[in-house]
């Protein structure tokens, strides 16, 4: 018994394009597959995605999706900003949503952290800059020291503004 696409070669029909027959083949009825009783289904599948519907085409059967890349390149542009941080001694999440610093490469600024313990025992002053003008002491800022709370290891410090700072941690997205 002759397949479609040697009937479709046999007459001879012109210049037609070689996918055509090809798709045909795909979604033919070929009584050879149902007597066979195939085994894995493939002509069963081949059949049921185009059975009743002439209009299907290979390339609607294949896995391929040419848009899927520009889709998925604007979604990670979107959530560029969305790092975690992890920490560096023990990996555990500290933070899910985070900022990079405009400066420094390594630090990065966070409102909402998890697994982090702020330690207000050990205040530290960080220096506005002015040295040795009295003004400027007033302008110094008082942080706290925030540490992992699986480990211990000091991960950022915690400013009046309730903004944490990190200057150790893993980043990953």
């Amino acid at each position: 018994q002759r397949c479609a696409m040697e009937e479709e070669a046999a007459s001879g029909s012109g210049e037609e394009d070689p996918a055509e027959g090809v798709e045909e083949w795909w979604h033919s009825d070929d009584s050879e597959d149902s007597e066979a009783g195939d085994a894995g289904g493939g002509g069963q599948q081949a059949r049921a995605a185009g059975a009743g519907d002439a209009a299907n085409t290979v390339e609607e059967a294949e896995f391929y999706d040419s848009e899927e890349d520009e889709r998925n390149e604007k979604h990670m542009g979107a959530s560029k900003g969305e790092l975690r941080l992890n920490c560096p001694s023990c990996f555990t999440l500290v933070c899910s949503d985070c900022q990079p610093h405009a400066r420094y490469k390594n630090q990065y600024r966070a409102m909402f952290v998890v697994s982090c313990v702020v330690d207000h025992s050990r205040p530290q002053v960080l220096a506005s800059g002015a040295s040795g003008d009295q003004q400027a002491s007033a302008q110094d800022e008082v942080v706290y020291p925030v540490s992992c709370e699986a480990c211990g290891t000091d991960l950022a410090v915690f400013d009046s503004e309730e903004i944490y700072h990190f200057f150790n941690v893993v980043p990953s997205n």
